[in-house]
């Protein structure tokens, strides 16, 4: 899908075409996401923002994690990936966790919200990390993912290693506190405000 599908997809306007009014109505014209003569705000291509959110998931067998190295990532991860329209930060994780290792889970308990700036190699947004609880026994064999080169089920010191350095910050610190909800920014914890 292009951008400029994508963007239409999303019901906004792409570069070079005309924004519309929030509910309706006909083309204003405006690029920039401003108000229009009418007082009404439009979209654009800047507006409403758009955050890119990722949401994925943590299945335990004992003290070990499963991991899976997929055709379109190029390090070992948890399973998870980006949230669709419309679906909520579990609602993804627990799709994204049915689709690359075929186990169904239906809830699981917030662990981590981590803001990832942008910078020139990656684009930046909201990483989630969901609890998805035990699965005993995990059978790696067994899953039927076509995008899944292969899983195992680590450590968390192994699984820290293993993953890509962001993810790494990230759960590092979740598996510090495990009974914890944390924020992030850049896989750390933030300095408070002020100093």
């Amino acid at each position: 899908m292009t951008v400029a599908d994508r963007d239409r997809h999303r019901g906004c306007a792409g570069p070079g075409h005309s924004a519309h009014r929030e509910g309706g109505g006909g083309a204003v014209g405006a690029r920039d996401g401003g108000v229009d003569p009418a007082g009404a705000r439009v979209r654009s291509p800047s507006w409403p923002p758009r955050t890119p959110v990722a949401a994925a998931g943590l299945i335990w067998e004992g003290p070990r994690l499963l991991l899976l190295r997929t055709t379109y990532k190029p390090n070992w991860a948890l399973p998870g990936g980006c949230v669709e329209e419309g679906e909520s930060p579990l609602q993804a994780c627990l799709r994204e966790v049915e689709e690359e290792t075929g186990l169904i889970r239906t809830t699981g308990t917030l662990r981590c919200v981590d803001h990832r700036k942008p910078d020139d190699r990656v684009v930046g947004g909201l990483r989630f990390i969901f609890d998805l609880g035990a699965c005993s026994p995990v059978r790696t064999s067994h899953f039927g993912c076509r995008l899944r080169k292969s899983s195992r089920l680590v450590t968390p010191d192994e699984a820290c290693h293993l993953v890509d350095t962001a993810q790494a910050r990230r759960l590092a610190t979740v598996l510090k506190s495990l009974s914890e909800v944390i924020y992030l920014e850049n896989g750390i914890s933030p300095e408070p405000l002020g100093t």
